[in-house]
């Protein structure tokens, strides 16, 4: 495997972004799973030439992009909105809201770090395109068909990108 794409949801720590997509340039990890590969301090990067070609692509479709920062952390209902169990273990959401936008992160999901950390170390070039479906502690969400078309159009565009990248990179001459 030569090109890994993450293509999901994500929630932006920005009000005007519902519906739009989110392409990071890098993630934070705060996550388990990349920490059982390499120590915290290796960084999730995106590759830059992949990431360009999706947001070409994500153009090409009528759609605004962001290229920012994503936190990746392990648990919903404990790290990333306002729940019966973020209170009854004592967790303050809105502190850590406020942290991460303090930091200049854009969005906040559950796979992305894992995802370049792992491409990094074993040499496949990655990048995550995600849909905004929710907005910071779940103040807004896309639902009903809006949420499906969009869907329909992260699907298509993930593979519109793929096939971009390889015709621009992958093609000899």
């Amino acid at each position: 495997m030569e090109v890994a794409v993450r293509m999901g949801t994500v929630m932006s720590m920005q009000d005007d972004m519902l519906g739009h997509f989110m392409v990071p340039l890098a993630a934070m990890r705060r996550e388990g799973t990349s920490q059982a590969y390499v120590d915290l301090s290796y960084p999730a990067v995106a590759d830059i030439e992949l990431v360009n070609v999706m947001n070409e692509t994500v153009a090409s479709m009528g759609k605004r992009y962001l290229n920012g920062l994503n936190c990746t952390m392990d648990g919903f209902y404990s790290n990333m909105h306002d729940s019966r169990f973020s209170r009854e273990w004592g967790r303050d959401m809105s502190r850590t809201f406020e942290e991460v936008k303090k930091l200049g992160v854009t969005g906040i999901d559950m796979e992305s770090s894992c995802m370049m950390t792992l491409g990094r170390l074993m040499g496949v070039k990655t990048c995550v395109l995600t849909l905004v479906t929710v907005l910071e502690n779940l103040k807004e969400t896309l639902k009903g068909q809006e949420r499906t078309d969009a869907e329909d159009l992260l699907c298509r565009t993930a593979l519109e990108g793929i096939y971009n990248y390889h015709t621009k990179h992958c093609t000899k001459a």
